[in-house]
């Protein structure tokens, strides 16, 4: 009766007629690991070129929608990080006013419910193209949400408008920072994103209001981290700062308002450092910068203003309980990367491809539109599970430790996340059916760093009764003498990676020696020390026969000093010497 066993099937061929009866035995079942701050996966996945992996990047894609939509999932709550940040606001045309920066909002140590999240990324609103259209365009919300429930909102940038009254009520609006004033509306527009340091909501964040114009000088945007500069005759007025944040280890700043511009040839205003496009004179206004949520620059007279940038949201896990995470984040300098699981681990990927045992490596692909994630062909452990296309353009991998344990009702072992120690109640064997101590194994035991014993003993118990031996006779102490003689003993240092021990300076012998010596002494192993690198004729030791050679030389010895004693008393007494 051929059995088959591929991948995720079993296949069993047998006569038609006759009967079979097939038994089963509980196998290895695998955890994820439920260890707090520490792992028990003893080699933990690699990535090259290096990530940071607990950092999450969700840009908008660069095309037309208004907001790029994003999925990110949390199986438990998870304390983090986040940033958010709208699209900026487009800038006005002819000696125009720049546009706000996106609303910010940037809140540490906050715990995100278990669920999916739905995240929206902003893209920043368009420029003023003729000084009688209305044409400019707020920037558009970056949000988080929990299903349909408001997590956190980033509201866009204001609109700037150019030097004409017509379109007073459309241009020069408010928004998460407000746009700059102009000479037929002096005031800058006011801030929606309020400012705050507590509490969590659809207002609470970072925005300033637009700067005030004077005389012909159109303003500045205003910025996450300061208002707007006013425009004054000949001289326009400079973007407000953006906010600077530290979320990816490197203060960047965010959400710089657009500067605005004046009359020809006259000063025009530079945008707020965080991505405010800078204004200009004498042509078109400078877009603000994607993924920072900048505000546009104002255009010179007869020149189209800035589109705003679009908005980015970071979220950086900071202790989940139980997850890891790796987050490939789609970049315009890095698309490919090698991933490696040196041993089995339980992978999640994009929340969609879930309970995944990978091993080996594997080619992450990022793409502007699409990513993937597919076996190397240098993947010899593992080439089984070829994963599809993702719909975005960043992969998320999420793993586990893999705990080999027995079920209590397979195997009666006993374990629960609240012990974490793995027990069993009566005997085990290990290569016999019949374990006749707490612990028989019918075979070889390794240890890589010795073992601990509660009494005095120090060695292993050797059966030695008279009743299970024949065959005895006495050894030849002269032939164990001269096996000492012939062994060297060696000073040494272990090789790292080879021996798990603190002390590699040892003293022992070298097993090829022994070996031609007293070839009983010499047994045959194997060590694995990676997926590449083993060594299948290991020679190790017999030290009990070596113990036992040693017992035997100093047997030849005492029977030598014996001999000498009797041959002094003999000379003493032939010469008649007295002591």
């Amino acid at each position: 009766m051929p059995i088959t066993l591929n991948n995720s099937n079993i296949s069993i061929q047998y006569n038609t007629g006759s009967n079979y009866i097939i038994e089963t035995v509980k196998s290895d079942l695998y955890v994820r690991d439920t260890v707090g701050t520490t792992s028990n996966l003893f080699s933990e996945p690699t990535v090259s070129p290096t990530i940071t992996s607990n950092i999450a990047i969700f840009t908008h894609s660069g095309g037309a929608e208004n907001q790029t939509p994003h999925t990110i999932y949390f199986p438990e709550n998870t304390v983090c990080d986040i940033l958010v940040v709208a699209g900026g606001g487009g800038a006005g045309n002819s000696i125009g006013a720049g546009g706000g920066a996106g609303g910010l909002v940037y809140i540490t140590n906050y715990t995100l419910m278990a669920g999916t999240y739905n995240i929206l990324v902003g893209k920043g609103g368009i420029g003023q193209v003729g000084q009688n259209t209305y044409s400019t365009e707020d920037g558009k919300n970056s949000t988080i949400n929990l299903g349909a429930t408001n997590i956190i909102t980033a509201l866009g940038g204001g609109t700037g408008q150019g030097q004409s009254p017509a379109y007073l009520g459309n241009n020069n609006r408010p928004g998460g920072s407000g746009a700059g004033a102009t000479l037929y509306k002096t005031t800058g527009a006011a801030a929606t994103q309020i400012t705050g340091t507590t509490g969590i909501s659809s207002t609470y964040g970072r925005g300033n209001a637009g700067g005030n114009s004077a005389s012909n000088g159109a303003a500045g945007g205003g910025g996450a981290g300061g208002v707007g500069g006013g425009g004054t005759l000949g001289v326009g007025g400079n973007g407000g700062v953006g906010f600077p944040v530290n979320i990816t280890g490197t203060n960047v700043y965010y959400a710089g308002g657009g500067g605005g511009v004046s009359d020809i040839n006259t000063t025009s205003g530079t945008g707020g450092l965080g991505g405010g496009g800078n204004g200009f004179s004498n042509g078109n206004g400078v877009s603000g910068t994607n993924g920072l949520g900048g505000g546009g620059g104002g255009g010179g007279s007869g020149f189209s203003g800035g589109n705003g940038g679009s908005g980015i949201v970071i979220i950086k896990v900071i202790s989940p309980t139980t997850n890891k995470y790796l987050f490939f984040n789609y970049s315009s300098t890095q698309t490919n990367y090698t991933l490696t699981f040196p041993v089995r681990t339980l992978v999640d990927v994009n929340n969609n491809n879930n309970n995944l045992i990978l091993q080996g490596q594997y080619n992450v692909s990022l793409g502007t539109a699409n990513s993937s994630i597919i076996p190397s062909v240098f993947n010899t452990s593992n080439r089984l599970i070829p994963l599809p296309t993702a719909s975005t353009s960043n992969v998320f991998v999420r793993y586990h430790t893999l705990n080999p344990i027995k079920t209590s009702e397979g195997a009666q072992w006993t374990y629960s996340s609240s012990n974490t120690n793995v027990y069993h109640l009566g005997s085990v064997g290990i290569g016999t059916t019949s374990p006749e101590y707490s612990l028989d194994v019918r075979g070889f035991i390794y240890s890589s760093s010795g073992g601990y014993t509660s009494s005095a003993l120090t060695k292993w118990s050797v059966l030695s009764d008279r009743r299970i031996k024949e065959n005895i006779v006495k050894a030849s102490y002269d032939k164990c003498l001269e096996n000492v003689k012939n062994i060297e003993l060696y000073n040494f240092n272990f090789k790292d990676n080879y021996v798990n021990t603190n002390d590699r300076h040892q003293l022992g012998f070298i097993a090829q020696e022994v070996q031609q010596v007293y070839p009983k002494a010499v047994e045959f192993s194997r060590m694995i020390m990676n997926l590449e690198e083993k060594i299948d004729d290991l020679l190790t030791l017999n030290i009990t026969q070596i113990d036992y050679t040693l017992y035997g030389a100093v047997k030849c010895l005492i029977q030598k000093l014996e001999n000498i004693k009797i041959k002094m008393e003999q000379i003493k007494t032939v010469y008649n010497i007295t002591t």
